[in-house]
């Protein structure tokens, strides 16, 4: 049993990408197959310590004692874990499918957008003006002191509420970096309004930035792209060669972009509470955070890149992106655009049999027109 779950482990890391091994580890049969299996094995150890034979020491007779309740009990036990063993390797094969690992980490991206964007009005992120140098002109009139990391690692999450607390209703901070990018040992994390930067405000400023080995959900929609992009350009490498599994990731990372596509995005500057203004009390923050056309640019941009040869797949994307553009609109369809005309500038640069050259033109004029037409819900 554990022969097979690290075989199949092993083979999907190599053929997908070694970020998917997550999904292995939190799946709840694979944990009840095993778990019985070392339940089972245990138990037997246990019981097998009571069974004794008759033996004489001394003048001493220890009678031979069998439980057979018990012994009966680990033969169910058995039983039960070959049938098991059954259902597991049917299981298994069934859930490192290129297809089943995809949408187990296409859904589990939905939920996290649900999460972290859960207004469908549509909204475009922040104001024009809402930029780090806006920023520094309305907010920061004093000294800042920086707050560097101590430790490297992945950002997996930020705790705004503790960093509310930390400057007491008042002041400004400025937060540096993504959510899920890699920080280094002594990397700026924020600059702080030196008038609340005492060293409890700072150290529990400090400790609001969670530091792991590991990227998350939790806060962190880019890292399931991230997974469907790799999966992606795994399936396009030469050793695998597989355009059909590149294509359904292309088709999640469209539906993706369209969940996206209607979501509010916050605000990068925020002032707590909302209703304080420039000359009042309140905590003024502006945080770093990705807008549509980075999504955009992390979904397409290295499969684009990677399938510049490959026809089918460009076409695919293309279509995808069609899609795309015909639920977004201002800023995000724009975004959008400049996807294509770079798909469109890539076309220019191959060189591609007429017939496959003239379908790709087509598929680009196409999402063009997407784009270009009314916008529908």
């Amino acid at each position: 049993l554990f022969s097979i779950t690290i075989l199949t482990v092993q083979q999907a890391s190599t053929q997908y990408t070694p970020r998917v091994i997550r999904s292995f580890t939190r799946d709840r049969p694979s944990q009840i197959v095993l778990g019985t299996y070392l339940a089972t094995f245990l138990y037997c150890i246990l019981v097998l310590r009571q069974v004794r034979s008759q033996t004489e020491s001394d003048g001493f007779t220890q009678e031979r004692f069998v439980p057979v309740l018990s012994i009966s009990f680990a033969i169910v036990l058995t039983i039960l874990c070959l049938g098991m063993l059954v259902y597991f390797i049917h299981h298994i094969a069934t859930l490192f499918q290129a297809s089943t690992v995809i949408e187990r980490v296409h859904h589990d991206l939905l939920r996290g957008i649900q999460t972290l964007y859960p207004d469908e009005i549509g909204g475009d992120m922040g104001a024009p003006d809402d930029t780090l140098e806006r920023f520094r002109e309305r907010y920061v009139h004093s000294r800042s002191v920086a707050i560097r990391a101590r430790e490297s690692g992945f950002l997996r999450t930020i705790d705004d509420a503790a960093i509310e607390r930390a400057l007491d209703g008042a002041g400004w901070i400025i937060v540096h970096p993504r959510v899920g990018t890699y920080i280094s040992n002594r990397q700026l994390l924020a600059e702080v309004d030196g008038a609340r930067a005492t060293d409890e405000a700072l150290h529990e400023i400090r400790s609001a930035f969670v530091v792991d080995e590991q990227r998350t959900l939790e806060q962190d929609n880019l890292f399931g792209i991230r997974q469907l992009v790799d999966i992606a350009l795994k399936a396009l490498s030469p050793s695998i060669h597989d355009p059909t599994t590149a294509e359904h990731a292309v088709s999640c990372l469209g539906d993706v972009l369209i969940c996206l596509g209607d979501r509010s995005f916050p605000e990068q500057t925020r002032v707590v509470p909302e209703a304080a203004g420039p000359g009042e009390e309140g905590v003024a923050i502006w945080t770093n955070r990705p807008a549509f056309r980075d999504y955009v640019d992390v979904s397409f941009g290295q499969i684009r890149r990677v399938a510049r040869e490959n026809v089918h797949v460009t076409a695919h994307m293309l279509n995808v992106l069609a899609e795309v553009g015909r639920h977004v609109s201002g800023d995000r369809a724009e975004a959008i655009r400049a996807e294509v005309n770079r798909v469109i500038r890539q076309i220019d640069q191959e060189p591609f049999d007429p017939d496959d050259r003239d379908m790709l033109r087509a598929a680009t004029s196409d999402a063009l027109r997407a784009i270009d037409a009314p916008v529908y819900r």
